[in-house]
């Protein structure tokens, strides 16, 4: 269980940590220092899925549409993928938070406390369904040491950017002076990554030095405001927006942000990227324990995900995935080779099998139970892409230009390298 986790990682932690590695000391109080990150929708995820994968999209009301409501359309960050396919309404961080239209002395959010001169960790969680969150503590550096519970060479950055599904751990270092810390109020802000409106989506939390009384919502707005900058940074449609930011950002002064699912931000937001293959393992594996690095064709496992399967759901290599009228695990071999044979998808090795045709909704030869076949006991090798199939249809919308994070079940990859297409001076994905 966690608890049972948690302390096993401490106790590697205590025997190994403290010796040149940058981690050291720390306060580990997870029931007081855990972010736990949501975006909270009016309607239910079933029916926000079905709008979704419609083709038709939807309209941002909770009334029946009229001629004067306007068709919503997704949102974009700046390198012009799509992060927000339906609307955002609202964040949370611990189950409090506050809408953009709600008062703040109507509001009521997270408060994690700390001592000066400290090094405490946290434990942040991507819970989300839907919006990533670049994470951002004002005054402060976050100190990056874990990543989906493994744990990695300390790495000091302004931003965090985390996904639905993720979950990072950093060393936050309290301040030391009254200067520092000054009335021991600090915003904590998760952005999401939206530059295609005026003015990003916001989820907040408070920072509080025990040194002051911890706030009520009549102060809220002033802790945030204090450090609220007009930022020079503008969106791909030159609409400038609020930024919330660690510190200002400028070209004497770059920030850094860890795991951005682009190459890099435009030079005017003075932003640079460290992506998870830059990360190094806290403590070296021995070589036994090292993939080996020479695979053949036979090992070697290529998945393109998309959500854009057929009817414009979410696909692995076109398919649309469909759980089999049995469990597999439990079958005797003449049952399980009738099921493969009526069940499984076919024809995994031609391309085009299952490139979509935007005037059929469904193409039952693409909706399967996807299995993907591996040697046993070998090094695979897997080539993770994001891309879609080929419409092949000028006027069809691409659904295609979105990230979002792979998990593999019992697993745990060992990241050998990251690529990125063609951009250009604005950050724009272009090929």
């Amino acid at each position: 269980d966690e608890n049972s986790r948690l302390e096993m990682l401490g106790s590697i932690l205590d025997e190994n940590t403290g010796k040149g590695d940058g981690v050291g000391d720390f306060e580990d109080q997870p029931e007081s220092h855990t972010l736990s990150l949501m975006d909270w929708q009016l309607k239910p995820s079933i029916e926000l899925f079905s709008e979704l994968v419609s083709g038709i999209r939807f309209y941002d009301t909770n009334q029946v549409p009229t001629r004067s409501d306007i068709r919503y359309v997704s949102t974009t960050s700046q390198d012009g993928g799509s992060v927000g396919p339906v609307s955002f309404w609202s964040g949370i961080i611990n189950g409090n938070g506050r809408h953009e239209s709600v008062n703040y002395t109507q509001s009521r959010l997270s408060i994690f406390t700390v001592l000066p001169d400290k090094q405490y960790r946290f434990r942040l969680v991507g819970a989300q369904g839907l919006f990533a969150y670049r994470v951002s503590i004002a005054g402060h550096k976050l100190k990056v040491f874990a990543m989906d519970g493994t744990l990695v060479k300390p790495r000091e950055v302004d931003f965090i950017i985390i996904h639905a599904g993720e979950r990072y751990d950093f060393l936050l270092n309290t301040n030391k002076t009254e200067d520092e810390i000054g009335n021991g109020l600090f915003p904590i802000w998760g952005r999401t990554l939206e530059t295609s409106i005026p003015d990003a989506h916001i989820v907040e939390a408070i920072l509080h030095y025990d040194t002051t009384p911890e706030p009520d919502s009549t102060e809220y707005e002033d802790i945030f405001n204090a450090y609220s900058t007009t930022s020079e940074s503008c969106t791909i449609d030159n609409s400038c927006e609020t930024d919330y930011v660690a510190t200002t950002c400028t070209p004497d002064y770059t920030c850094s942000a860890l795991n951005c699912p682009f190459k890099n931000y435009p030079s005017t937001f003075n932003i640079d990227c460290i992506h998870v293959n830059q990360l190094e393992l806290l403590f070296p594996l021995d070589e036994s324990e090292l993939p080996d690095a020479q695979v053949g064709e036979e090992e070697t496992v290529i998945l393109n995900f998309a959500f854009g399967g057929s009817g414009s759901s979410a696909s692995i290599n076109a398919r649309t995935h469909v759980l089999p009228s049995s469990p597999l695990a439990g079958l005797n071999s003449s049952l399980l080779t009738a099921i493969e044979e009526t069940e499984f998808c076919k024809y995994l090795d031609i391309d085009s099998q299952c490139d979509d045709n935007p005037f059929l909704v469904v193409n039952p030869g693409c909706v399967c139970t996807h299995v993907q076949k591996i040697p046993y006991n070998r090094s695979i090798q897997m080539v993770f892409s994001a891309v879609g199939p080929n419409l092949n249809v000028t006027e069809a919308q691409n659904f295609f230009a979105a990230s979002h994070p792979i998990h593999l079940h019992g697993h745990q990859f060992h990241v050998v390298d990251i690529q990125f297409g063609e951009y250009n001076e604005d950050g724009v994905l272009t090929e």
